[in-house]
């Protein structure tokens, strides 16, 4: 996410289609083989008309976390020991694909309606489990096609109750009903979920807005595959992640989307927009297919940095590695929530956030947060600190070193005033530190390991845990690692919001 009151542009105030297929042709993408970046191409599963092929992305070598067996004489607990957010995600089980199908036609009068099906392994016998289900209103749970229990949790958790104890893998299939309204969350100061605009609709989620469309085990800990069905009014186009498999006529009126990815994706960072679109083609960028969803009353010269993104996406492949999934895009829309959310494959922006600045930052988020993941949400400086410092990296790259060092002192100087990246408050996650002070850490790493031992890092990190999750202490092995020093008081200090003093690149 890119918050727009956190300006790296600010020192930056000199910077500055054609027709869409039907459905995203099969083209050459990266396909997930191991828990390691991928290196080898092959084609995208091909998908006819009226139908839908989910590839499941091959089974991690690494075990499940343990905080996934949370579960006491069966019952299945109601977090995953988050330390900032503990109600976020369930335990006792692991999510490994979702199809959602959701039928939006009825927006405009102010609700919608769903199924969500859920595949489901536990992670030990359970007679009873948890899942995040938000603002939403169930209206039936089945297991296996056969109905069973549901009740309320808390606020916005639903316990189910299977007929009976459940240890093999099973299908949830969960029909509900709700409305297009974000909800709130202490973490950042706007609301987050389903938002409605002048005459779209669209989803920013981070941290916990996913459930104001579907249920999920809300935490980026439990990554699952995703294939998206969205049913739309005629006029209306429905955008999500991965590639555009079909769009076929819905039964009585409107149209059906579906979407889909053979990559896991964390429940935040589903796409979605509802309203009309148009579709430009970027082309493809080393077998990745690029393509922006644009509103059609955003002022031209707004859009025109997108020009240069498979530009961006050429570079940032040479500098951090193999892109970690089949496409990229924008989703830009005609109305402002606060800033950019780098949802998977199709990052989200308002018109104020389509700036070279915020789509490299956006774009960067798809190895450092998207492949890999937060496990726990006190460790956001991973996510952010990393992709404000691929903006630095680029204005390095296109303008040059001595611009490069001009922000970096500049930005040194705010770290020093802002909260500290390593630990940012519950209640203020997204704040200044975890950018601007994650991304200065960077650059004094830099300084003191060279840019030998550094790049290597940069590239290893995203490679190492791709597709999983990672943390701060595995992050300072891996550089005590490369580096081939013991650099964990170095950091710590830096991390602390401590860092002594500025120190240029030599």
């Amino acid at each position: 996410m890119r918050r727009l009151a956190l300006v790296t542009a600010v020192a930056l105030t000199a910077c500055g289609g054609t027709a869409s297929p039907t459905t995203d042709a099969p083209s050459t993408t990266v396909a997930p083989t191991s828990t390691t970046a991928p290196t080898t191409t092959v084609p995208a599963p091909a998908t006819t008309a009226g139908s839908t092929t989910t590839t499941t992305e091959a089974a991690p070598t690494t075990t499940l976390p343990e905080v996934f067996a949370g579960v006491r004489d069966g019952v299945g607990g109601a977090s995953l020991g988050d330390s900032y957010y503990p109600r976020l995600g369930n335990s006792g089980y692991d999510v490994l694909d979702v199809v959602l199908d959701v039928d939006f036609r009825e927006l405009l009068q102010g609700s919608f309606s769903g199924v969500a099906t859920l595949t489901i392994e536990p992670t030990e016998t359970l007679t009873s489990f948890v899942l995040d289900t938000g603002t939403l209103l169930l209206a039936e749970v089945r297991i296996d096609g056969e109905p069973v229990a549901f009740e309320e949790e808390s606020a916005e958790e639903h316990r189910i109750t299977p007929s009976t104890p459940v240890e093999e893998p099973f299908e949830l299939a969960i029909s509900y009903d709700g409305v297009p309204e974000p909800k709130r969350d202490s973490a950042i100061p706007f609301g987050v979920g389903l938002r409605p605009a002048a005459d779209s609709w669209y989803a920013v989620s981070e941290p916990s807005g996913a459930t104001t469309w579907f249920p999920a085990n809300d935490h980026p800990l439990d990554k699952a595959t995703y294939t998206v069905r969205l049913t739309v009014e005629e006029g209306f186009v429905g955008i999500s992640g991965g590639l555009l498999t079909a769009v076929d006529p819905a039964e009585g009126r409107g149209t059906t989307y579906t979407w889909s990815s053979e990559f896991t994706m964390t429940s935040y960072l589903v796409p979605l927009a509802v309203g009309d679109f148009d579709r430009i083609e970027r082309g493809l960028v080393q077998g990745i297919l690029v393509r922006d969803y644009v509103d059609p009353d955003i002022d031209p010269p707004l859009l025109e940095d997108l020009d240069r993104v498979p530009e961006a996406l050429e570079w940032m492949i040479s500098v951090f590695g193999p892109y970690p999934f089949e496409a990229y895009g924008t989703l830009a829309l005609d109305t402002d929530f606060g800033g950019a959310l780098e949802t998977q494959t199709m990052s989200t922006h308002g018109p104020s956030a389509l700036g070279m600045p915020v789509l490299i930052h956006e774009l960067a988020h798809q190895w450092f947060g998207n492949s890999v993941s937060v496990a726990d949400w006190s460790d956001i400086w991973l996510n952010e600190g990393f992709a404000t410092y691929a903006e630095w990296l680029w204005i390095e790259h296109d303008r040059g070193r001595a611009l490069y060092d001009a922000v970096t002192a500049s930005m040194y100087e705010a770290y020093r005033q802002l909260p500290a990246p390593g630990n940012p408050r519950p209640d203020d996650l997204f704040n200044g530190g975890v950018y601007v002070g994650g991304a200065s850490v960077l650059h004094a790493l830099r300084v003191e390991v060279g840019d030998e031992a550094f790049f290597e890092v940069l590239r290893s990190w995203p490679s190492e845990q791709a597709y999983a999750n990672g943390t701060t202490e595995e992050f300072v092995e891996l550089v005590n690692r490369v580096s081939e020093r013991d650099l964990s008081g170095f950091l710590e200090v830096w991390l602390a919001g401590d860092g002594p003093a500025y120190v240029p690149l030599p």
